[in-house]
């Protein structure tokens, strides 16, 4: 590989490392939002104990996150995984109520 090749090389590398900063950027306040959706449902399971599965309700999101390819972040990722969790909240409304 030539200089210049290794030049073009690690500019590609950068500016994709800099797409990706403007992504996580852009969806830091959702995933914060994210973040503390996911810390009250480990709360609220550990306090309601093994009879009341509130997790399975917003599985779906856990699963995106948890398969979230970091390397190609984008914006609706985040928001995809919280749309889930908010989604989720009537199903756990409903088996808290129960």
């Amino acid at each position: 590989m030539s200089d210049l090749e290794d030049l073009s090389k690690a500019q590609k590398k950068i500016n994709h490392l800099i797409s990706l900063g403007k992504e996580i950027s852009l969806s830091a306040p959702t995933l914060l939002s994210l973040n503390q959706s996911l810390l009250w449902y480990a709360k609220a399971s550990q306090k309601l104990g093994d009879d009341v599965n509130l997790i399975q309700s917003i599985k779906p999101s856990i699963d995106l996150v948890n398969e979230m390819d970091i390397s190609q972040f984008k914006k609706p990722d985040a928001s995809g995984s919280y749309a889930f969790v908010v989604s989720g909240t009537a199903a756990s409304v409903n088996i808290i109520k129960k």
